[in-house]
């Protein structure tokens, strides 16, 4: 429905009659969630009209002093390819990150909850500003609304009026979405012959099942530079060539992103805006200060938001067997 109401074909009154209409009271449970989706639309349209910066500028002002990784930041030492643009490609080495990315540029669309994957990932594990994200976003969605871009993108990126409690693991993200693995067998077809159990984690997946499926995992360089006409499907159609991953320590990158945070707010241009009990602060135009939804892991100085596996999937409760031997 997203491109349709934002180019106005439709509008947020007709789509929840008509809602009501074909449902009747089979949707009670969902309804609440429904509507919230709809009114955060209109909570981004009054924010952008309050903040006429929000695509540019973040809404906490302290956090144009962040530090953070340089956009041409190299994939590896021999792989020309930037981090960046390999997020943009869907050539990251995660597979559900690099399925929503090949959606995007395909469809000019991804799911709501595919898209927090992808940000997130930019945000707290390559530590890349999510202004680089808004704007390919932005060039690539088809529902692409400023206000609703801006607003999302500024909340991820913690600039926001509302700093997420939540921090989307690439992995267990997938797990939890994806469980079969049909949406990356779709996006990503080099993996479709790996078992749900490894496809979301191809490197921890045995050498004979990845070599029993085609898979070859590479790394990207100069005679095979990180890029779809350089990898992908084997000619066969059956397995292919996918890259390693750029980030080999996500805890690692989670504690760089976190301790630049903890830099700002302690910092001189930080530290005037962090109330006693940790939140933050904004001065609205008529002088008056409200409290703004601060991330716990900045109000308590410690990590503590992370996605966990679910049972099923958890690897400690994985047999260790491979199929292929």
């Amino acid at each position: 429905l997203s491109p349709h109401m934002r180019f106005g074909e439709v509008s947020p009154r007709r789509v929840v009659a008509e809602v009501t209409k074909a449902l009747g009271g089979g949707w009670r449970r969902s309804r609440e969630t429904f509507l919230r989706r709809l009114a955060w639309r209109d909570l981004a349209y009054w924010a952008f009209w309050y903040l006429p910066t929000l695509p540019d500028a973040p809404v906490r002002r302290q956090y144009a002093a962040l530090k953070w990784a340089d956009p041409s930041s190299k994939c590896g030492p021999k792989d020309a390819c930037s981090k960046l643009r390999a997020w943009q490609l869907g050539l990251t080495g995660f597979p559900l990150v690099d399925a929503g990315m090949r959606q995007l540029w395909v469809w000019g669309w991804m799911p709501n909850y595919v898209r927090h994957v992808a940000a997130s990932f930019l945000v707290e594990h390559l530590r890349l500003d999510w202004r680089h994200g808004e704007a390919w976003f932005h060039d690539t969605l088809v529902d692409a609304d400023a206000a609703i871009n801006a607003f999302m993108w500024q909340n991820g990126g913690v600039s926001g009026v509302d700093q997420w409690n939540f921090v989307m693991h690439p992995v267990h993200a997938a797990k939890a979405c994806d469980p079969e693995g049909d949406y990356v067998r779709r996006w990503v077809p080099e993996l479709a012959m790996l078992p749900k159990e490894h496809i979301h984690a191809p490197w921890a997946a045995p050498g004979g099942m990845t070599a029993g499926a085609g898979i070859s995992l590479v790394h990207c360089g100069p005679s095979r530079p990180r890029s779809h006409a350089a990898l992908g499907l084997a000619p066969g159609g059956v397995g292919g060539t996918y890259p390693r991953r750029i980030v080999e320590d996500l805890t690692k990158a989670r504690k760089a992103a976190h301790a630049a945070v903890l830099a700002v707010r302690a910092s001189p241009e930080g530290r005037p805006y962090v109330l006693a009990d940790g939140s933050e602060w904004l001065e609205l135009r008529d002088g008056r200060k409200v409290r703004l939804i601060t991330r716990a892991d900045f109000r308590e100085g410690k990590l503590q938001t992370f996605q966990t596996p679910d049972e099923f999937r958890d690897p400690r409760r994985r047999r260790p067997e491979d199929p292929f031997r």
